[in-house]
């Protein structure tokens, strides 16, 4: 699967695929599941992907992965992949350590719905 494909935001692709700063072993369940339900909270989706659809204004024909690479531009984010570009609006924005923490406290930080 690639890191690109809209399954990014999915349950099954963090747990298998997201790795945190350095190689570690995978996210903390924990964390994920703080972090998935954080989006879902502050996005008002009633999943992920769909509170992420609307938080990130993605246009009919666009992958939710251009809508969320584009956005993060829009913020003065830069970077080749997504990764680089969230690591580049989280520091930004003041947030440190592994980038599963630091989308953590992006996502309790944004205003309620």
């Amino acid at each position: 699967m690639s890191f690109w494909s809209d399954n990014f935001w999915s349950e099954n692709f963090w747990t298998a695929n997201f790795w945190t700063t350095g190689g570690a072993p995978p996210v903390d369940p924990t964390t994920f599941t703080a972090l998935m339900d954080a989006i879902r909270f502050k996005t008002g989706g009633t999943t992920v992907q769909d509170g992420l659809s609307s938080y990130f204004s993605q246009a009919p024909g666009e992958s939710l992965a251009d809508a969320e690479f584009r956005w993060l531009g829009e913020q003065g984010a830069t970077g080749t992949s997504r990764n680089d570009r969230w690591r580049n609006f989280l520091t930004s924005e003041g947030h440190s350590g592994a980038l599963c923490d630091q989308l953590l406290a992006y996502w309790n930080s944004v205003a309620d719905p």
